[in-house]
């Protein structure tokens, strides 16, 4: 903890004398006017905020599209007036001078209006906006997204949860309507075995006893004259026809009645 406290310490110091000698760091901007020893961080140019004092981080910064440059009178000294031009490879101060090309956008000024600096700050501040704007915007494209799909997730679990529950009760139901309908069959059962009636297989029908096996079908399915057993009562009457086997004193060979 301490061992970084003295860092910080350092770094202050380091910074501090680099403002005393008109230097900023990598990452800051010399106010090049009214405030010429002072530096601020790069992120403070266009913020809307002054931090040079004359407006100066503010001065051309595009607001809602607008360019905010204002005419500014330059005194230009007869030793830097030229004519109108610098050599290839050179940058022409707005003053007139002239610096090496390779001087401009170095972060140090070269020029004495600054020029060789200033709209490299701004055009870097305006591009670094730009840039966290596209960030922002996608950012936010994916937070849409992210809540989009999880708006539809949920609707669909919503969804399934219903549709579950719905299934669930009228499954609940089903087996509740099954119950009863076991509960009744069972008590027509119990009640057709207690009046000894016969109870026509697969089916709560009860007939009476003396409708089973009687030669016509109650049952649906005619269950209450299958298997019956087969009667030892004889008939009352019987009809024998005697022609080669009996032979009785009846002239005309008619059939004999025999009664049991």
């Amino acid at each position: 903890m301490r061992e970084k406290a003295r860092l910080l310490k350092i770094e202050e110091e380091e910074k501090l004398k680099k403002e005393k000698e008109g230097q900023c760091g990598p990452e800051q901007v010399r106010c090049p006017e009214t405030a010429p020893n002072r530096c601020i961080h790069y992120t403070s140019i266009c913020d809307n905020k002054d931090d040079c004092g004359d407006g100066f981080d503010e001065s051309k910064c595009r607001n809602g599209g607008e360019s905010r440059d204002e005419e500014k009178v330059i005194t230009i000294r007869p030793e830097n007036v030229m004519n109108g031009y610098c050599a290839p490879g050179e940058f022409q101060c707005r003053e007139g001078g002239c610096i090496p090309a390779s001087s401009q956008c170095d972060q140090n000024y070269d020029c004495e209006d600054g020029s060789d600096e200033t709209e490299c700050y701004f055009r870097e501040a305006e591009e670094r906006r730009r840039k966290e704007e596209e960030e922002q915007r996608r950012r936010q494209e994916q937070e849409n997204e992210q809540k989009r799909r999880q708006e539809q997730e949920n609707e669909q679990k919503r969804r399934q949860e219903q549709e579950d529950e719905r299934k669930r009760l009228e499954e609940h139901q089903a087996q509740i309507q099954r119950q009863r309908a076991e509960q009744v069959k069972n008590r027509r059962i119990e009640d057709c075995r207690r009046r000894g009636g016969f109870l026509c297989p697969g089916t709560d029908r009860c007939i009476e006893r003396a409708y089973f096996c009687n030669g016509r079908s109650d049952c649906p399915n005619g269950d209450d004259e299958k298997n019956c057993p087969v009667s030892e009562e004889v008939p009352g009457w019987f009809l024998f026809l005697f022609a080669r086997q009996v032979f009785s004193t009846n002239a005309a060979n008619k059939p004999l009645l025999f009664q049991r």
